[in-house]
């Protein structure tokens, strides 16, 4: 009861005060309230790992109307948030010292990207795929982006299976097109610009300055490991030399030998 009483004469001076002086009262509420906005609502958001994407694009997802203790105790939150892009492979928030008052209202965002590799048709849609194989967004929308920096150089893929039928096959197929790309420009020197699945296992490979596709056998089980038929590959290419206009195709998709397809000669 004694505490009540209290409370009420309290307020009441409040009141009292309140209406001799509105405007201290005013500048008092404004003061807390700005103390409160830089002690608890502003934030520095640190970002690293950025290659592909903005920070424009990053903040968009990112939380920030939310509090500093809400983001002390929400890390994992805002992760799992930044991975529901495909763009993201993996996320972690941090603080950005390691004492709770050094740094106050400060956190490290730092995220691992997918970067755009091949540019395929699946289910009659062209797609924009990351080097591991995730889906990142129709073709047509990264042409929108308008930004060629991004989507540069990136390797065509056909014949790939139903993505909706099959996502399983799908997702080997551009794995094996990953590894394939990086065995044979190691072994051959010559940069991918696109392949083909032929069916088999086989692959048919376009590199730059070539013409004409090579066939090789990429099935994990293949009698002739693929590196071995990169060198083949450099091999015939040098043998080839000063005739590489006439031919059509080479095959090497065979255990001991590869075949020549030459163009044919107009009578």
């Amino acid at each position: 009861m004694r505490a009540l009483f209290t409370a009420l004469i309290i307020t009441v001076f409040l009141v009292l005060q309140y209406l001799d002086n509105p405007g201290l009262f005013r500048a008092g509420a404004q003061v807390a309230s700005e103390w409160w906005q830089r002690s608890f609502q502003d934030k520095e958001v640190r970002l690293e790992g950025l290659k592909w994407l903005s920070r424009t694009e990053i903040e968009r997802v990112l939380p920030l109307e939310r509090s500093v203790v809400w983001w002390m105790l929400n890390g994992p939150v805002i992760q799992a948030k930044l991975a529901e892009s495909p763009w993201i492979g993996a996320a972690s928030v941090d603080r950005c010292g390691e004492s709770l008052l050094s740094e106050w209202g400060c956190f490290v965002v730092s995220v691992r990207e997918r970067a755009p590799r091949f540019l395929a048709v699946v289910d009659d849609e062209a797609w924009v795929i990351s080097d591991d194989g995730s889906f990142l967004l129709p073709a047509r929308s990264a042409m929108q982006e308008n930004s060629e920096d991004r989507y540069r150089g990136l390797v065509t893929i056909e014949g790939l299976a139903s993505r909706q039928q099959s996502p399983d096959l799908v997702a080997s197929q551009v794995a094996l097109a990953s590894t394939t790309i990086e065995t044979l420009e190691k072994a051959v020197k010559l940069k991918v610009k696109g392949v083909v699945f032929e069916g088999r296992g086989d692959l048919s490979v376009s590199f730059e300055r070539i013409s004409f596709p090579i066939v090789f056998a990429a099935a994990r089980d293949a009698s002739v490991p693929l590196g071995e038929q990169g060198q083949r590959c450099t091999k015939l290419l040098a043998q080839l030399n000063g005739r590489l206009s006439e031919v059509e195709r080479i095959d090497l998709a065979f255990s001991q030998v590869g075949v020549v397809k030459f163009k044919s000669q107009p009578r």
